[in-house]
């Protein structure tokens, strides 16, 4: 078959070429048997990668799967192709953990452009994390365009719903005055909310303010509690290594202007704080 066919007839029995795709064809298993299914993928121009996709033709929405063990992106129902699946006939939950997959490169290559689309997806649905997600993405330029006064609308709605990192940075937009007046004081207080609810960010901004005395009384103690208590938390596993070194460098900036009294009484707090709140912080990092 001659790629472009037309349906209609002419004079040398072949009209001109097609100016849109007519045939859409799916990978079959003789397709997997060449290297790569390359002679498939080289001939035929289908959308997103060619190996499953989907296309909108008037009223009909057409999914093209690939169920060979072989496609890369696997073919059970927590696969990255069903996921695709999913979020695009609206699955909000998938639309989240399909932006988290190419966010963090979970069973798929890492794609911050795909991460935005899927994100800002399921924000548009009203989930409160990928609200929070798709505006720290606006905030830094990452798969979007850089839009700060959008990353803090985004947040605002996060917040709204009681998403503890949209509180602790819809914190960051009062503080620096992005998209809302500049207010040290009621910044001080979304990024102690959060703290308090276990984002580990959100611990370093308010010890940040406890020590600096900005937008809050200065204690230097529990400037120094809130400190110890992220070096502590990201001593081990997974955690975020930029925040890990802040930390420590702030703890050890702050040692060097506090008494040997003050520091006990902030790693007494430290303690005392872990103890009663150490499961807030753990379902934070899972979120």
């Amino acid at each position: 078959m001659r790629r472009g066919r037309s349906n209609t007839s002419s004079s040398s029995g072949w009209a001109s070429r097609a100016t849109t795709n007519r045939f859409f064809p799916v990978l079959g298993n003789h397709d997997w048997d060449t290297e790569g299914a390359s002679p498939y993928l080289k001939y035929f121009t289908l959308p997103a990668n060619e190996r499953y996709y989907d296309v909108v033709l008037g009223p009909l929405h057409f999914f093209a799967i690939d169920s060979d063990e072989r496609e890369p992106d696997g073919i059970d129902s927590a696969s990255i192709q069903a996921l695709k699946a999913k979020a695009i006939s609206g699955d909000v939950d998938a639309q989240l953990s399909l932006a988290r997959a190419y966010d963090f490169g979970n069973g798929v290559r890492s794609n911050l452009k795909e991460a935005a689309k899927w994100y800002e997806a399921a924000a548009l649905q009203g989930n409160a994390s990928a609200q929070n997600s798709i505006g720290s993405l606006y905030l830094n330029g990452d798969g979007v365009s850089k839009d700060p006064i959008k990353a803090c609308d985004w947040f605002a709605k996060s917040a709204a719903q009681e998403n503890v990192r949209g509180i602790g940075n819809w914190g960051y937009c009062f503080d620096f005055g992005i998209g809302v007046s500049k207010d040290r004081v009621k910044g001080a207080a979304l990024y102690e909310k959060a703290a308090g609810a276990g984002d580990l960010q959100s611990m370093l901004n308010i010890g940040v303010d406890y020590w600096k005395g900005v937008g809050v009384e200065r204690d230097l103690a529990k400037g120094y509690m809130w400190f110890d208590l992220v070096r502590f938390y990201t001593q081990t596993g997974s955690a975020n290594r930029m925040l890990k070194w802040r930390a420590r460098g702030a703890l050890d900036a702050i040692t060097k202007e506090i008494s040997p009294d003050i520091k006990a009484q902030g790693e007494s707090l430290s303690r005392e704080w872990d103890k009663a709140n150490r499961s807030k912080v753990q379902q934070s990092l899972a979120d």
